[in-house]
């Protein structure tokens, strides 16, 4: 069941409907939508977009379930962009101010800056954390070390922080993850 509430040239949808959360609804709408909460979205026409840059944080990695060379220890350089989204900018006109952005940088650099990241499932993680405890390795234990999973680890972190940080006037659109300057992955919910 879908209502919409006409009001101040803003259209509130509330719905548990599986078509709000479909993905092709959200690349439709992406531009138009900001979720209030969990089923509660709002339509609006104007979108502002921030881009912020994170560059050269040197890790290694394993996919320890790929088939091929992945499966072996091996780094990248990683990059993240966020693109960050609001309706109404600040008094000074920002749509966020990169100034306060200490604590995400500092949050990336303990997951990523020469570090080794591993999957929770790794087989071998108890050897892993041996050498981590033998300072060889600085460990992180990540869900999935894609660079699509990736993605989505550091979109859940930043967008509950943005969102506590502006009091949900700026959210989240998207995160790119860039493991040098061939590959890349997006994750946009």
């Amino acid at each position: 069941m879908v209502f919409v509430v006409l009001s101040d040239a803003k259209y509130t949808v509330t719905s548990k409907a599986t078509i709000i959360r479909s993905q092709k609804f959200w690349m439709w709408w992406r531009n138009l939508i900001h979720r209030d909460k969990e089923t509660s979205y709002t339509f609006l026409m104007t979108i502002y977009e921030t881009i912020k840059t994170f560059d050269n944080f040197p890790c290694s990695h394993r996919q320890w379930r790929h088939g091929g060379h992945c499966k072996f220890i091996h780094g990248y350089s990683r990059s993240f962009k966020l693109t960050f989204g609001c309706h109404n900018l600040t008094e000074s006109g920002f749509g966020v101010d990169f100034g306060n952005f200490a604590e995400i940088k500092s949050w990336l650099s303990h997951w990523f800056d020469h570090t080794t990241l591993i999957n929770e499932d790794d087989p071998e993680i108890e050897m892993f954390r041996s050498l981590h405890d033998r300072q060889i390795i600085d460990l992180r234990v990540m869900p999935n070390v894609s660079m699509e999973r990736t993605s989505e680890f550091i979109f859940e972190y930043v967008d509950r922080w943005i969102r506590e940080h502006t009091n949900d006037r700026a959210f989240l659109v998207e995160v790119e993850c860039r493991e040098n300057d061939k590959n890349a992955a997006i994750f946009r919910p």
